[in-house]
């Protein structure tokens, strides 16, 4: 057996043998779980509200059905009753939550204003100072590193430490042989922690193992990479034990939490967004300020973007449904550049923070888990996309009744529209997995020449 084979069969018969070490592969596994667990829980709950939703609608439009049983005006109907939307989460998002615990995944929507009803809810930016819910993603991104960190910081200076160097050296021990060696065991346990749990989340959370697997074990090894190649780029500058755990923990904040913060400010300041609550307010004082212009005002600015309608009888009436909604609309379509030029920045911002990911570690791996569970800024856009094609579609449905006068009937309700919801396409994560594929051929480079100098 050669030397290499010996030492390893050595330092695997030490690490094995350690308490401390099972008692830290022990935290790691409960760490692990418990953010599986966390991760589950919210999926059920938001699984168990949109599960209510229908028969939540059944029931209000039963109210309403019997009270309309000889027929209405369509414009009772659009105002009191509420349809649901829903966001359903794809089976990997338990894995990473992303910004399902910050945004809505359902909402109720009426015949009214689109926006008032669809800002309820602030968009936030796709990357935020915070580190976010505590999933499996988060055990990955935050918790792993630390365990790195900890078992690996003194791999060479506790030999010098504790006066065995010499020893090593005079049974031809070579230190990045032996840096590799302990690494490597240490990763390598660390892997099959993550593995196991990511095994155990498959069968508990009954995740298909499609090419969601792929991509998620692609970025899982890239990132676990990068740490364990930073970890022996540290040791190999071959300081002291404490000095190397306090840089690496440093390395880790500024990595970890520093680093997307900035990103966050630095994309906020280059794409600044208005506050959508402001957009709503606009939208809202365009629809309050109606009611005290003439009617004709009101209907000429409808009649802009909505001319099929144009020719239908004008209202002389104090009060009419039709120049209720046509408001609304007026309200929405008020808004509508601006809202144009906040979607388009909410969209470059995105695209920013994907450029960074490429070099900001932890922001490439946030933006590529939670694109693998479909998560993300862009899928809620994807979201708000189909609620707007909902609203379309009930205003198609509806103005035939108000604009030409139609009594709505009690077979009538059957006819309303609903939400569908088509998930986005999955987007693949290649972009930050070939980044972090960079760092780590960087650091190997760098940390094998600091070894062999040496």
């Amino acid at each position: 057996m050669s030397g290499g084979w010996r030492l390893l069969g050595h330092e695997a018969r030490v690490l094995l043998r350690s308490r401390s070490f099972w008692l830290a592969w022990a935290l790691l596994i409960a760490c692990g779980f418990l953010a599986l667990l966390q991760g589950r829980d919210l999926l059920l709950s938001q699984q168990a509200l949109m599960a209510q939703l229908p028969e939540l609608q059944q029931t209000e439009q039963a109210l309403l059905e019997q009270r309309y049983q000889n027929g209405t005006d369509a414009g009772n109907v659009g105002y009191y009753l509420f349809l649901p939307t829903s966001h359903p989460p794809s089976s990997w998002a338990a894995l990473a939550v992303g910004l399902r615990d910050s945004l809505p995944v359902t909402m109720k929507v009426r015949l009214l204003g689109l926006y008032s009803q669809l800002f309820d809810a602030e968009l936030v930016n796709p990357l935020t100072a915070a580190a976010g819910p505590f999933d499996f993603a988060f055990f990955i991104l935050f918790i792993v590193p630390v365990w790195l960190i900890v078992l690996s910081h003194g791999l060479l200076a506790r030999d010098r430490e504790d006066g065995t160097a010499a020893l090593l050296q005079a049974q031809g021990g070579r230190a990045w042989l032996l840096l590799w060696i302990r690494l490597g065991l240490r990763v390598g346990l660390a892997l099959l922690a993550v593995l196991l749990l990511l095994l155990a989340g498959l069968v508990w959370l009954q995740l298909a193992a499609d090419q969601r697997l792929l991509y998620w074990l692609v970025l899982t090894l890239g990132y676990i990479g990068f740490w364990s190649v930073l970890c022996a780029l540290i040791v190999a500058l071959r300081r002291s034990s404490a000095w190397s755990l306090l840089m690496l923990l440093v390395l880790w904040a500024l990595l970890t939490l520093v680093a997307p913060a900035a990103v966050s400010a630095w994309v906020d300041q280059r794409y600044p967004v208005a506050d959508a609550p402001v957009l709503q307010l606009k939208q809202r004082e365009v629809v309050h300020t109606g009611w005290d212009l003439p009617k004709e005002t009101t209907f000429a600015r409808f009649f802009q973007t909505h001319p099929e309608w144009s020719e239908t009888a004008p209202v002389t009436e104090r009060f009419h449904w039709k120049w209720y909604y046509a408001m609304h609309q007026v309200g929405d379509d008020s808004i509508a550049a601006e809202l144009t030029d906040y979607r388009d920045r909410l969209e470059a911002r995105e695209a920013w923070v994907r450029r960074l990911g490429y070099v900001v570690p932890v922001v490439g791996m946030q933006r590529g888990f939670a694109g693998v569970a479909q998560t993300d800024l862009a899928d809620h856009l994807h979201y708000q996309d189909s609620i707007k094609t909902f609203h379309d579609q009930l205003r198609v449905f509806f103005y035939p009744y108000l604009f030409n006068d139609r009594p709505f009937e009690l077979a009538d309700f059957a006819r309303i529209p609903s939400h569908q919801w088509q998930p986005a396409p999955l987007r693949s994560p290649w972009g930050s997995a070939l980044g972090m594929l960079a760092w780590i051929a960087l650091g190997l480079v760098v940390s094998q020449r600091l070894l062999r100098r040496q």
